[in-house]
């Protein structure tokens, strides 16, 4: 008893220890069944958790590779329709060319006295100016859709950045 322990090997070895309850019961077996019960509620929630937390991980993943496979297809739109309104500025450029020489055609008849003439060019050149007048119309129609595709793009951007912040 040099330690205050009554035998040698208690200072090595392990003591068991008895926890009693208020009516002297012995707690160890269910302070046991109360740990594993807390360990598997614990082991099984941090499983659930864990497989929904990477489901939703994995579901925005996916949703930002959709988003910039749309954004992508946005922009090979948008290319599209640029290139379609250069090709019909062009037109109208060509158009009014026409009309310009229908113009000067029906001058030229007049000058000449040829009324009869003159008329021809200038139905011929109102024809050219209804026509133009609808491009541009059309024109500026393409262009506003053309300006909506553009915000839309850009909205859909941001929102991808939105969604990929929180990955």
């Amino acid at each position: 008893m040099k330690n205050g322990f009554r035998h040698h090997s208690e200072t090595i070895g392990y003591t068991p220890i008895t926890i009693l309850d208020m009516k002297g019961n012995d707690m160890k077996s269910s302070a046991l069944a109360i740990a594993i019960v807390a360990a598997l509620t614990v082991g099984i929630g941090a499983g659930i958790t864990g497989k929904a937390s990477a489901e939703t991980v994995g579901q925005k993943t996916q949703k930002v590779h959709q988003d910039n496979r749309d954004i992508r297809q946005d922009n090979r739109d948008i290319r599209a329709d640029r290139r379609h309104l250069q090709k019909e500025k062009k037109k109208i450029a060509h158009d009014r060319l026409e009309r310009n020489y229908d113009q000067a055609r029906e001058n030229r008849a007049i000058e000449h006295g040829n009324v009869k003439g003159a008329e021809k060019w200038d139905q011929r050149r109102q024809a050219e100016q209804h026509e133009i007048n609808a491009d541009k119309k059309d024109i500026r129609h393409d262009e506003r859709d053309l300006s909506r595709d553009r915000a839309d793009r850009n909205a859909d951007v941001q929102q991808r950045n939105k969604d990929a912040k929180g990955l």
